[in-house]
């Protein structure tokens, strides 16, 4: 009977660690959002604008997440074009020096995001200094050389595309050379879990 009640309240205690760490992320996020919008120094009938705009995709992916017989495939298919209609509807919304100062933003939250990414796989691999500094070295010279295929004026959209998912693909192999066994298994059970998140 002791055991019973200690198994549901340790059950009931990670169920509400759960419920506040995905609340404490939805906060950060409309955090953000807010921030966002407010540097953006918008006008009233823009700000009203943005608004229904995100209130049109939050309404398209619940519909989205709740939609029966898609696979994984075609759902995050499907919410990739979603996110492509928010971006277009929320730039044809701003002036040309708003667009600058949002993309800007993004910029910096991408950069922060990937920031913590490498900080969280770092933590969750266990991985030794030399293999901090391979990684980082790694992420540098591929970054460049992808920068570089970006700003080839001799390749067309397709080229670049191709060459680029290449680079991903060949660092890809490089980064799992780096990592014992254990590591590479626990890599891959973190990009499950991240795929399953988004899904």
């Amino acid at each position: 009977m002791h055991m019973k009640s200690t198994v549901i309240v340790l059950l009931l205690a990670f169920l509400t660690f759960g419920s506040m760490a995905q609340g404490s992320q939805k906060e950060n996020r409309e955090s953000k959002k807010a921030e966002m919008k407010a540097s953006l120094n918008l006008t009233e009938e823009q700000s009203k604008a943005w608004d229904d705009i995100h209130s049109s995709f939050k309404a398209q992916m619940e519909t989205l997440k709740s939609k029966e017989g898609l696979s994984d495939d075609e759902r995050r298919r499907a919410a990739k074009e979603v996110r492509a209609e928010q971006r277009t509807a929320i730039l044809d919304l701003l002036t040309d020096e708003q667009e600058v100062i949002l993309n800007e933003q993004k910029r910096n939250h991408r950069k922060e995001k990937q920031k913590r990414h490498k900080q969280k796989m770092s933590e969750e691999l266990q991985l030794t200094p030399e293999q901090e500094k391979q990684m980082k070295d790694v992420n540098q010279r591929y970054q460049e050389q992808i920068k570089a295929v970006k700003a080839d004026e001799s390749l067309t959209d397709e080229q670049k595309k191709s060459t680029i998912k290449n680079l991903k693909s060949e660092k890809k192999e490089v980064v799992k050379s780096l990592l014992t066994e254990e590591q590479q298994a626990k890599m891959e059970e973190l990009k499950k879990n991240k795929k399953k998140n988004e899904n």
